[in-house]
């Protein structure tokens, strides 16, 4: 009897433990997401969102800059880029807390292209995931070193593609990452 008690006690201390460290991992989600869409700058931070298209039932999770998803919400709600229109937006976006987006409008859909394909992703994966976070924040410094090697000596045409799924793996590890405003490199936020 007292085994059977024990064992309740270390399976409710153990649930208990990852309750906390999910929600945990779902707010550090939700910050992200904040965070990227109230970047007004000139350097966007990426969003990791699920795009419904509701004409095909189809969806996908995917990487894009904060302002594409912004945009891609004016376009299928015909929202004008006004200043109250684009308070509007961003309140929509930032409401979405599960951040699955439903789209019908193909101009909408297309400005939420993504780059990359689950092979780019995997590969990627399989780079960074034996790195440490901060060895990850250090090595995207926008100057063609470090991590920035697996990106920018692409071909021109796979350059958006690898950067792009890195960001959405950096997303996924509870990073911010960021597109440089000119050259179009990765940073990591703190």
């Amino acid at each position: 009897m007292m085994a059977r008690v024990t064992t309740c006690r270390v399976a409710a201390f153990i649930f208990a433990v990852l309750s906390v460290l999910c929600a945990k991992a779902g707010t550090n989600a939700i910050e992200l997401f904040t965070r990227a869409i109230q970047n007004n700058s000139t350097a966007p931070n990426y969003v990791l969102i699920t795009v419904i298209n509701d004409r095909t039932k189809e969806a996908r999770l995917l990487c894009t800059e904060a302002p594409f998803l912004l945009g891609a919400i004016h376009i299928e709600r015909q929202i004008s880029y006004d200043d109250a229109g684009c308070r509007r937006v961003k309140d929509l976006a930032l409401g979405n807390t599960n951040r699955t987006f439903h789209f019908a409008r193909n101009d909408a859909l297309k400005n939420l292209a993504c780059a990359y394909d689950d092979a780019v992703l995997t590969e990627m994966r399989s780079v960074l995931k034996p790195l440490p976070n901060e060895e990850i924040r250090k090595g995207f410094r926008c100057d063609g070193e470090g991590l920035d090697k697996l990106y920018v000596r692409k071909r021109a045409r796979d350059y958006n593609a690898y950067r792009d799924a890195i960001a959405h793996i950096l997303l996924e590890r509870g990073l911010l990452p960021r597109r440089g405003c000119v050259g179009g490199c990765l940073t990591v936020d703190e």
